[in-house]
Parts: C-alpha cells; sequence; structure tokens
C-alpha cells in the first residue's frame, strides 16, 4: 500500500519547515526505500486508499514552524503536534480546511497570539487541547458553540478571565464528557448567570482547579451532573457546608475539594458512595468531632476511601480507628487537632503505602505493630509529642529497604491508582494527586502522590529518646531522615554509609555524642546535613563534601572539630604550633642524648684512669723501693724536670707580655 503522492510531497514540505533536533524523521525522505509515505515514522494512512490519516508527532522535540503544506492531507482525522516547540508562532487558520479533523491536540507547543475563530468550523472534532500555550486572553466562546461533536475540551492555563459566556457554551455542547480548564481565571459565577443553563448530563471529567473566583454557586450547575466519575474542585472560593449533591454520583471516584474554605463536616451521603476511591478535604475550614467523620464515612464508601486526605483542618478528638477502611492507602490527617493514641489503631490496613500524621496533639509512642505490620510505609509523624524509642524493625520498611526497580515491578508492591496529566510550557507529567507535604532538606515542599521516588522517615519535634536503631542501616532506598528536636541519644550509627542514596540528613537538636562516623563519605548525594546543637566531638571526617556545608550545621557542638569549622584538632594545634617547637625538641632531646652519651665516657674514663693511676702508683713506688739505683735515677729526673719546667714557664710569660703591651700600644695610638 502506497501513499498519495501530494501528500507526500506536503509530508516532506511540512518536514523541511522544522529543525528535526532528535532526528525522529529520519525515515522521512525521498529516496527509493523512503518514498512511501506510508511508512514513515509516527505516520498512519487508509490501508485501502493510502490516504494519510494520522499524524502522531507528539513529544518530539521539533522546532519551527508549522507549515501550510499540511492543508493537502484532506483526509487527515488524528494531528498531534504538542510537546514541541514551535517558537511562539501562531495557530495556523489553515487548520480549518481540515474539515475531516476530529483530534486536535497542541498543548505545550509554545504557541502564541489569538485562537482562531476558523477553529469553529470543525464540525466533526471530538477532542480538541490547546492548554498550556502563551495565548492570548480569550474574549468569548461563541465559536465552541458550533463544535457539536467535541466529547473532550481541554483548555488549562488559558485566559478566560473576561469569557462570561463559558458556562452557556460548555452546558450547550450536547456531546461533552470531558472538561479541563484549570488556571483559567474563570470569571465570577453570579445568580444571573446560571438562569436558563442547565447542567451537562454527559459529563463524567470535570477540573476547574485554580481558578479564585469559582464560589459555592457551582454547586447549583453541577446539580443534575449524576454521571461524574472525577471532580477537581481544588484551590478555589468554595464556602459553607459541602453539599450533598456528590451523593448523587453514583459513579463518582475522585473528589478533589481541597484549598478552599469548606466549614463543617463530612455529609453522610459521601459515605454511601460506593466507587468512591479518593476523598481530598484537606486546607479548609472543617471543624467537630472526628468520629462524626468517621461515622458518617461508613457506609459502602469505607470498602473502597484508597486515599483519604483531611490535612490542615480543625478536626478536634481522639485517634479514630481507621482500621474500618481495608482498603486504604493513604491517610493524610495531619494538621489538626487529634489526641491521644497510635499503637494498635491501625493494625489491619495492610495497604497502607503513606501515613502523615504530623503535627497534631498526639502523645503516644512509636508502636513496633506501627512499622512490622505496614511495611510500605512512608512515615511522617513530626511535629506531635510522642515518647518513647525509635522501633528497633526499621528494616521491615521494605519499600526503602529494597531497590525501586524491584519495588515498582511489583515484587513486594504496586501502585495501581488512577492518574491523570498536567501539561506546563516544556512539556507534560503526570501526578496522582494534590498534596503531598514532605520535609526535605530543611524545608516543606509540596509532593503529589506519585512520589516514588520518595522515600523518607520525619520524626521530627517530638519526645522520642534513646539511639538510633542500628537496622536504620538497611533502609538503602531512603532518601530523607529527619530527627530534629527530639531527647535522642548514643552515637550516630557507624554504618549509616550504607544509605548511599540519602539526600538529606537533620538529626539537629538533640543529645547525640561521640564522633562522626568515617563511613560518612559515604553519603555522595548528600545535599543538606544539619547536626548542630548536640554533643558531638572529634574531628570531622575530611576529604568529603562535609566540608561543603556551612559551619552553622555543626554549631552546638564543643567537642567537634576540623573543617568547615574553624576549631583546629588538637593534634592539628600541635603541629601549627609547633613546627618549631616539635623541632627543638627533637634537637634538645638529641642534645640529651648526646649528652648523656659523653656523661656515660667521662664516667667509663675517670673509673678506668682510677684504676690505671693505682695500679701506676703502687707499681711504680714498689719498684723505687725495692731497686736503689732506680730510685736514685727517678729522683734526678725529677729534678731536672722541675728545672726544665721552671725556664720553660717564664721563657713563655716574658713573650706574652710583649704581645699583650704591643697590643695594648696600639689601641691606644
Amino acid at each position: 500500500m502506497w501513499c498519495i503522492e501530494r501528500e507526500r510531497q506536503a509530508l516532506l514540505e511540512f518536514k523541511e519547515s522544522l529543525i528535526d533536533d532528535n532526528n525522529l524523521l529520519s525515515s522521512w525522505g525521498s529516496e527509493d526505500a523512503k518514498k512511501n509515505c506510508c511508512s514513515w515514522e509516527r505516520v498512519q494512512c487508509n490501508n485501502q486508499t493510502g490516504h494519510v490519516l494520522e499524524l502522531h508527532l507528539d513529544s518530539c522535540g521539533l522546532r519551527g514552524k508549522i507549515s501550510p503544506s499540511l492543508i493537502e492531507l484532506h483526509h487527515l482525522s488524528y494531528l498531534d503536534l504538542s510537546g514541541n516547540d514551535f517558537n511562539n508562532s501562531e495557530i495556523p487558520k489553515f487548520t480549518s480546511s481540515l474539515s475531516n479533523l476530529k483530534y486536535l491536540i497542541l498543548h505545550s507547543a509554545n504557541l502564541s497570539g489569538p485562537i482562531p475563530f476558523q477553529l469553529g468550523k470543525f464540525s466533526h472534532l471530538q477532542y480538541l487541547d490547546l492548554s498550556w500555550n502563551n495565548l492570548e486572553p480569550v474574549q468569548n466562546l461563541e465559536w465552541l458553540s458550533h463544535l457539536v461533536s467535541i466529547e473532550h475540551l481541554e483548555l488549562s492555563n488559558l485566559n478566560l478571565s473576561v469569557a462570561n459566556d463559558w458556562l452557556k457554551v460548555v452546558s450547550g455542547l450536547p456531546k461533552l464528557s470531558e472538561l479541563w480548564l484549570s488556571n483559567c481565571s474563570l470569571p465570577l459565577i453570579t445568580p444571573s448567570s446560571l438562569l436558563h443553563i442547565n447542567s451537562s448530563k454527559s459529563l463524567t471529567y470535570l477540573d476547574l482547579a485554580y481558578n479564585p473566583c469559582i464560589n459555592s454557586l457551582i454547586f447549583l450547575w453541577l446539580n443534575s451532573s449524576t454521571n461524574l466519575v472525577f471532580v477537581d474542585l481544588s484551590s478555589n472560593q468554595l464556602k459553607g457546608s459541602i453539599p450533598n449533591i456528590f451523593g448523587n454520583m453514583k459513579s463518582l471516584e475522585q473528589l478533589f475539594l481541597n484549598d478552599n474554605q469548606l466549614e463543617g463536616g463530612i455529609p453522610k451521603s459521601l459515605g454511601d458512595i460506593c466507587t468512591l476511591h479518593e476523598l481530598y478535604l484537606s486546607s479548609n475550614n472543617l471543624n467537630g468531632q472526628v468520629l462524626d467523620f468517621f461515622h458518617n464515612l461508613q457506609g459502602c464508601a469505607k470498602d473502597s476511601l484508597e486515599s483519604l486526605h483531611l490535612g490542615k483542618n480543625q478536626i478536634t478528638g481522639p485517634m479514630p480507628n481507621f482500621a474500618i477502611f481495608p482498603s486504604l492507602r493513604e491517610l493524610d490527617i495531619s494538621n489538626n487537632k487529634f489526641n491521644g493514641t497510635l499503637g494498635g489503631r491501625i493494625g489491619s490496613l495492610y495497604k497502607l503505602e503513606y501515613l502523615d500524621i504530623r503535627s497534631n496533639m498526639l502523645e503516644d509512642v512509636i508502636s513496633e505493630a506501627v512499622l512490622s505490620n505496614f511495611p510500605n510505609l512512608y512515615l511522617d509523624l513530626s511535629q506531635n509529642s510522642i515518647s518513647g524509642t525509635i522501633p528497633q524493625c526499621l528494616d521491615n520498611l521494605i519499600a526503602m529497604a529494597h531497590n525501586i526497580s524491584d519495588v515498582m515491578t511489583n515484587k513486594y508492591f504496586i501502585w495501581n491508582g488512577p492518574e491523570y496529566s498536567f501539561y506546563t510550557d516544556y512539556g507534560s507529567y503526570s501526578d496522582n494527586s494534590v498534596h503531598t507535604i514532605v520535609g526535605w532538606k530543611g524545608n516543606v515542599y509540596d509532593y503529589g502522590k506519585n512520589f516514588g521516588e520518595m522515600r523518607s522517615i520525619d520524626l521530627a519535634n517530638n519526645k522520642l529518646t534513646g539511639n538510633i536503631p542500628e537496622g536504620i542501616s538497611n533502609l538503602i532506598e531512603l532518601k530523607a531522615l529527619n530527627l530534629l528536636g527530639n531527647m535522642l541519644t548514643g552515637i550516630i550509627p557507624k554504618n549509616i554509609g550504607k544509605l548511599e542514596q540519602l539526600e538529606s540528613l537533620d538529626l539537629s537538636r538533640n543529645r547525640f555524642s561521640g564522633s562522626l562516623p568515617a563511613s560518612m563519605v559515604g553519603l555522595h548525594y548528600l545535599g543538606y546535613l544539619d547536626l548542630s546543637y548536640n554533643k558531638l566531638s572529634g574531628r570531622i571526617p575530611t576529604g568529603t563534601q562535609l566540608q561543603s556545608f556551612d559551619p552553622s550545621k555543626f554549631m552546638g557542638n564543643a567537642g567537634l572539630c576540623g573543617p568547615p569549622l574553624i576549631e583546629k584538632c588538637l593534634e592539628d594545634q600541635t603541629s601549627i604550633v609547633g613546627g618549631s617547637k616539635n623541632h627543638q625538641e627533637d634537637r634538645d632531646g638529641g642534645s640529651k642524648n648526646h649528652q648523656g652519651d659523653r656523661d656515660e665516657f667521662w664516667k667509663c674514663l675517670y673509673v678506668g684512669s682510677g684504676f690505671g693511676f693505682a695500679a701506676g702508683f703502687w707499681g711504680v713506688c714498689v719498684s723505687l723501693i725495692l731497686n736503689r739505683s732506680w730510685r736514685h735515677a727517678y729522683f734526678l729526673m725529677l729534678i731536672n724536670l722541675k728545672d726544665w719546667l721552671y725556664v720553660t714557664i717564664i721563657v713563655h710569660t716574658t713573650t706574652l707580655l710583649k704581645m699583650f703591651y704591643s697590643w695594648r700600644l696600639s689601641q691606644l695610638q
């Protein structure tokens, strides 16, 4: 099956107008072996006619402009140019001539200028995505009303602040099932704007997040939208109580109402949604007793609430028994007013992978069961009053103790939650949720639920005592360990260097003692370190990145020395002060050694001389006494020697006096 020559030439012209840095269009050519364009990469043709039907050119790294030669592809039904860089060029008006087009995907393509009203001529268009570009503010959406076949509409990150007709237009699209309008600055909904507007019963996916003017009147528009599966109204201006309308959405799987100003409790109608997998209500003003909250969720939804996020509210009361949610994978009740105990309350939640209970008023100890029963747990219990010791069974945290490839390939567990995509000017990325807060490198960061690479233990600002368990060195995939602000003692585990993936380590404001383990030289990825205000001592291991950290991260440890601190270690002080001192000591020591040798020599000499003198004296005396002739000769020799000595002394003394007088006279002259 060969392509149409006219269409082949059009594709070659299209390629000529682009820069293909990645050479992904290398199969597009005019050589004999490449003349059949139906065999080219990312091109699909009709098997019978040879006409080009689809171009899948997303995320190819293409640069340049969109050539008008595409107008020759009269049978084209699918065009995806997303994730490329068209250098702020405009959306071509000629695309309106592609009358058979059903899918037009241009998100994240660095396009600018106005949206051409000619797009309204695509009567067959089913899928339109213009999101995350640099397009001009849209004055109105009247052109959209002609797209009677549209099913998926995505205009996220477009400026629709003056498009007051948006609600009327989208409500009038009879087949619209997916509407994505996040971060569009949608205008304020007023009671008058809702007149004569019925909610769309065909909608299944609705994303209106990050629109500060969206208020609680949106609930009136959704009142009859009973087929919704996904609803994201996060980061808006929703106030008042959570309405009962969601109870009518019997197919609802994901509901995001976080980052609003909602008050009160959870309506019982939410607990009756048997399909509800994810419920995000964090960062609101919800209040009341936690037991009331969980009582209202004990309908059939309790068997399905995989993710339950209630963080940053005003919920009070003792820790509830979360075991009523056997399918729970994520639980966030952080920044509330929970009190009481934790141990034994979540013993049957074997699927739990993420637990965030920080910033409450818990006064419990960390039960061994908390870790041993939840081997895949991501743990954040910081900002409480938790006491006791850190459990010894840390190596039961499988997700942190095994290579990530083993974990994510279902050797230990698998993440199978729903996923949806966001798009930016630099391409697309996938995320599973809205908020996962992680204490990281001395700051607090907001992660999505797809935090597979984010393995952390955060027990900061509690009342923990005792040592760091040696088992922590087995968590080889751990990336962040935060134990600051406790009362921990003992030494830093000597094998902590086995945590080669560690990027953030905060042990500050505890009572650790001893020296820093030499194994810390193995922490090659460490980007944040704080060991301040402990009782550590000794030299900071040198030759590692430890010397690159600010000295303040080691302060408050009177015994620590060496770079990056200005405090010198004792051996360094000795060598500095006394290069010369050591040399002098060596010299003096050498002198003392030589002096000792000389003293020993003279001592031996004197002793030997004494014995020799005695032997010679008495030998001579005995000989002189016994031999008369020898005696006379000896005394005659002494007399002659006396006369020689007298004359010699007189002569030398006279000579010396003459020399002295001559020198003195020369000095006076």
